[in-house]
Parts: C-alpha cells; sequence; structure tokens
C-alpha cells in the first residue's frame, strides 16, 4: 500500500512540474534578447529612416519580429533585404560592421553614392544582390576582395566597365550582369571562374568576338549573350561546355555559318540565335539535341532546305525559322515532333505543299507558314488540330477549297489572303449561333476580326444569320488584287516575292504566263501570242522602217524644190543695189 502511494506521488509531482514548466515558458520567450549586431542596425536604420520596415530595428525585440532582417542562433545578422523600395538610400561604412552576414539584397531602390569598397572585405558575404538600383560608373576592383562570393547581380543599372579583378572570386556560381552599359569585350580573367554556372551579359554594349576565355567555363549551364555587338562568327568551342542548358546570342552583329559543333550539347534545352547575320544552310547535327524545347534562328540570312534530322527532337515545343531564304519543301519528319505547340516558317522560299503529317502535331496552337511559294490544297489535317489558335497562310500559291474549320473551338484567327482558293467558304460557328446576334451585324460568313480570306476567289452562301441576310463575293486577281477572276487570266501561275507585307496592288507580285502567252498590260494579265500579237509586233518592227524609206524618197525632192525655188522680190545684190542708188541720187539732181 505504501508503494502505491509512492509511485502515486511521484506521478503527481511529475504532472506539476510539467504545469509549472509550461506555464512558465512564454515568460522565457518574452525575455529581450541582446542582439550583438543591434548597435549597427540602429545606425543603419537612422540612415534609412524612409524605407519601410527600418522602424523594427529597436531594442528589446527579437529576430523574427523585424522586418528585412534575418538572424542566426547567436543573434547575428546574416541576411539583409531590402526589397521593391522606391527610396534614395546610401550604403554607408557601418554596413560592414554586420561580420556575420552572409547575404545583402537590395533592389529596386535608389543607391546615391558608389559601393564602397569595405563592402567586399566583408568576411562571410556570399550573396550580393544590388538589381534596379541605378548603380552608375564602374564596378570598383575591390570586387575581388569577395572571394567567398558565390552570388553577384547587378542587373538593370548603368554600370560601364568590368574590372579584372572579378577572376579572384573564384567561388561564384552565379554572374548577373544584364541590363547595364558595359563596354569593350568580356574580361581575360574570367576564365578563372571555374566554378561559374550562370553567366548573363545581355543587353549592353559589349563589342569584338565572343572570347575564347569562354572555353574554360566547363561548369557554365546557361550563358546569354543577347542584345550586344558581338561580331565575327559564333566559336565553335561552345560546342565542348557539355553542361550547357540555355544558350542565347539574339540580336548582334554575328556572321558566317553556325558551327555543327552546337550538335554536341546534348543537354541544351533552349537555344535562340534571332536577328544575326548567320549565312549558309542549318546545320543538321542539330537534330542530336535531344534535349532541346527551345529553338529560334529567325531574322539571319539562311539558306537551303529545313533539315530532315530537326524531326529527332520530340521535346521540340517552339521552332522560329522566319524571315529567311530557306527554300525546299517542309519535311515530312516534322509530323514527329509531337509536342510542338509553336510553327513559325513564314517568309522564306519554301515550295511543295504542307505535308500531311502535321495531323500528328496535336498540341500546336499556332501554325505560321504566310509569305512562301506552298502550293497544292489546304489539308484537312489542319482542321483536326483541337488546340489551334491561330492560323496564317497568306501569301502562298494555295489552290482548291477553303476547308471547314468551324469545329475547331478555340481558333480566332485564320489568314488566308491571296492565294488561288475557290470554291465556296464554310461559316464560322459564331455566325450560325442564335444567342450571338453581336456577333454578326455586318458578316456573316467570317467576322473580320477572326478571318482574314481576301484576295481568293471564294464566294458564299446566302443564309439567316440571326435575322441578318448575307450573301458576299470576294473573287480577287492574285496579283495586283484586281477584282478579276482567275488569277494570271487563267493562263499563268502568279507569285509574290518573300518580304514584301503591303496588300496593295501589284506590290511584288508577277505573272509567269504559260507557254503561247505573255503579260499584258493590265496588271496580274496574261494575253495570247496570237495574230493581233503578231501584228502588233510587226507594227513595231516596220514603224521605224518605214520612216527610213520616207526619208530616203522625200528629202532629196525636198532640198531641190528649196535650190530652186525663186527668189523674193524684196532681195537684192550688192551691184543691184549700187545702181539703184545711183538712179536716186541723178534724180533728186
Amino acid at each position: 500500500m505504501r508503494r502505491a502511494v509512492r509511485r502515486w506521488d511521484v506521478v503527481r509531482a511529475a504532472v506539476v512540474a510539467l504545469v509549472v514548466a509550461r506555464c512558465c515558458m512564454p515568460l522565457a520567450r518574452a525575455a529581450p534578447v541582446l542582439h550583438p549586431d543591434m548597435g549597427v542596425l540602429e545606425s543603419l536604420a537612422s540612415e534609412w529612416s524612409e524605407v519601410n520596415g527600418t522602424s523594427t530595428w529597436s531594442r528589446g525585440r527579437d529576430c523574427e519580429s523585424m522586418a528585412l532582417v534575418r538572424c542566426d542562433g547567436d543573434g547575428h545578422v546574416i541576411a539583409l533585404d531590402v526589397v521593391y523600395d522606391d527610396s534614395a538610400i546610401s550604403l554607408p561604412e557601418s554596413i560592414t560592421g554586420f561580420s556575420h552576414l552572409t547575404r545583402l539584397s537590395i533592389t529596386d531602390s535608389t543607391l546615391m553614392d558608389s559601393l564602397p569598397s569595405a563592402l567586399f572585405a566583408m568576411p562571410n558575404l556570399k550573396h550580393l544582390n544590388l538589381s534596379h538600383c541605378v548603380l552608375s560608373g564602374n564596378i570598383p576592383d575591390a570586387v575581388g576582395l569577395a572571394t567567398g562570393l558565390q552570388t553577384l547581380d547587378l542587373y538593370y543599372n548603368q554600370l560601364q566597365a568590368l574590372p579584372a579583378s572579378l577572376g579572384n572570386l573564384t567561388t561564384l556560381t552565379h554572374l548577373g550582369l544584364g541590363r547595364n552599359i558595359f563596354l569593350g569585350t568580356l574580361p581575360a580573367s574570367l576564365s578563372r571562374l571555374s566554378s561559374l554556372m550562370h553567366l548573363s551579359a545581355s543587353h549592353n554594349r559589349l563589342n569584338g568576338s565572343i572570347p575564347q576565355v569562354l572555353s574554360n567555363l566547363h561548369r557554365l549551364t546557361y550563358l546569354d549573350l543577347n542584345h550586344n555587338k558581338f561580331s565575327g562568327s559564333l566559336p565553335a568551342f561552345l560546342g565542348g561546355l557539355s553542361s550547357l542548358v540555355h544558350l542565347s546570342a539574339n540580336r548582334n552583329g554575328l556572321n558566317g555559318s553556325i558551327p555543327r559543333e552546337l550538335g554536341n550539347l546534348h543537354r541544351l534545352t533552349y537555344l535562340t540565335l534571332d536577328d544575326n547575320k548567320f549565312s549558309g544552310s542549318l546545320p543538321a547535327s542539330l537534330g542530336n539535341l535531344s534535349s532541346l524545347v527551345h529553338l529560334s534562328a529567325s531574322i539571319n540570312d539562311l539558306n537551303g532546305s529545313i533539315p530532315q534530322q530537326l524531326g529527332n527532337l520530340h521535346l521540340l515545343t517552339y521552332l522560329i525559322l522566319a524571315y529567311q531564304t530557306l527554300s525546299g519543301p517542309i519535311p515530312e519528319s516534322m509530323g514527329a515532333l509531337t509536342n510542338l505547340e509553336y510553327l513559325n516558317l513564314k517568309f522564306n522560299r519554301l515550295t511543295g505543299t504542307i505535308p500531311a503529317s502535321i495531323a500528328n502535331l496535336t498540341r500546336l496552337t499556332e501554325v505560321h507558314l504566310s509569305y512562301n511559294f506552298l502550293a497544292g490544297s489546304i489539308p484537312v489535317a489542319l482542321t483536326t488540330l483541337t488546340n489551334l489558335q491561330e492560323l496564317s497562310l497568306d501569301h502562298n500559291q494555295l489552290a482548291g477549297s477553303l476547308p471547314s474549320f468551324h469545329h475547331l473551338s478555340r481558333l480566332s484567327r485564320l489568314h488566308a489572303r491571296y492565294n488561288y482558293l475557290t470554291g465556296r467558304a464554310a461559316p464560322f460557328p459564331e455566325c450560325l449561333s442564335p444567342n450571338r446576334t453581336s456577333a454578326c451585324p455586318n458578316d456573316c460568313l467570317y467576322p473580320p476580326t477572326v478571318s482574314y480570306i481576301h484576295g481568293n476567289c471564294l464566294a458564299a452562301s446566302t443564309f439567316s444569320c440571326d435575322g441578318w441576310q448575307r450573301s458576299s463575293h470576294d473573287c480577287r486577281l492574285f496579283c495586283g488584287a484586281r477584282p478579276l477572276t482567275p488569277p494570271c487570266s487563267g493562263h499563268g501561275v502568279c507569285s509574290v516575292e518573300p518580304g514584301h507585307h503591303d496588300d496593295t496592288p501589284a506590290w511584288g507580285a508577277q505573272c509567269t504566263c504559260d507557254e503561247g502567252y505573255t503579260q499584258g498590260t493590265a496588271a496580274g494579265t496574261c494575253v495570247p501570242r496570237g495574230p493581233a500579237f503578231l501584228l502588233a509586233l510587226l507594227l513595231v518592227l516596220l514603224l521605224p522602217l518605214a520612216m527610213l524609206l520616207l526619208l530616203a524618197f522625200a528629202l532629196p525632192r525636198f532640198l531641190r524644190c528649196v535650190k530652186n525655188r525663186p527668189r523674193p522680190r524684196f532681195f537684192f545684190s550688192k551691184r543691184a543695189l549700187a545702181a539703184r542708188q545711183a538712179s536716186l541720187s541723178l534724180e533728186v539732181a
């Protein structure tokens, strides 16, 4: 019995102790914590009095209740983040008093002074972000003192010079230099950044050739050189950066051919080379980029055919090769790009027909094939692409009837202007719905915001559209956009040179007339080489001959008549005039 009582006393004592400890815990938490960096915080708060959140930097508060800062277990400030603040502030020397600071981020602010050199001497600083801070001048050479720095972001400033001391940051993995006004070329010392994985230097004024120093950055996964003034060729050594995932060099002055060594970048997912001066053909080795998701090389001088090997890029979602002089047919292998969502091949010299294999691309949302020389009919396979939102086939040589797209509920724009399309056009569902009267007050065939199909020879059926009657006939001549049919008088092929955007009459258009026909005087017409033509040709050839014969026979007769004509009475020789004057003088005497 005594043992049971003792056991009960022990349990009761334990419960009481647990309750007392639980009640006293909030009191212990509420006790003020002495921060070793409190003096630095108060000094910085007085400097940044206009920055939202610094009013919380006061004694008697724990770190969790202070805005913009983060502390370690001992109360040392290890991170300071000032984000989205429009205040104009400076970086005082007192900020270097945070001896344990590992992260400093000040973005979307205005830093009034230049960067203090002592900032880069902070021993534990690993991450520095000063983006959108209107910094100007040069990056100080003291940046090389921050040997423990891992990320450095200086986006969206007005910095002008890159110091060679950047090469001392051997632990750097992320370097963001985009959207500044850096001049010259990348410093050679960057070759020592063996740990660098991310390099962005876009939207600057860097010039010269892409430096060889980048070939040493074997861990590089992201390289962005967009919107600079780089010239020369795209170096083949980029194909040796086997870790590269993102490569972008848009809007430079790069020329020459695209190196086939790029096909060695098996991890590459994003490749853009738009708006340069690349020439030659598109390398077939790009078909080896099995991880590629985005490929864009528009606005260059590339020629030749589209490689069949591009059909191996099964993960590709974006393919943009517009504004080139690519020729030949669209390869059937395109049908293997089952993940493709965006296809843009407009303004080229592509010929042949639109491949039926395009029906396999069920994820397509936009297809742009305008301003080529594509012929044949519009494949019915296009009407099976249920995700299609925009289809552009303007200014080709497509013939036959326009398929019905009425069941494609997501299709918002259809462009098929200036082809050889004939027959009757099927109405869009918007015009057939009895509940959508506002969609059809002017055009029951295709609402103007939906479709552009003029410049063909399409007749619309007369039908009722929510009380509106509409019977239209759009039969325009492709060459010259004149209301005549058929194009080129039915005896020729009409084409438009690539590169012309204007739909004005006869802009860049010409008729290639059939044998026995020739270009007529009216734009976009072919006239027969028959008797009328021969008579006109005979007249043109005989008219100069007749003029020569007329001159040969009439000119001598004319000259003889001039020579033998009688002299006028008022004409006197000198002798007769002297005799006349002598007789007059005698009469006077």
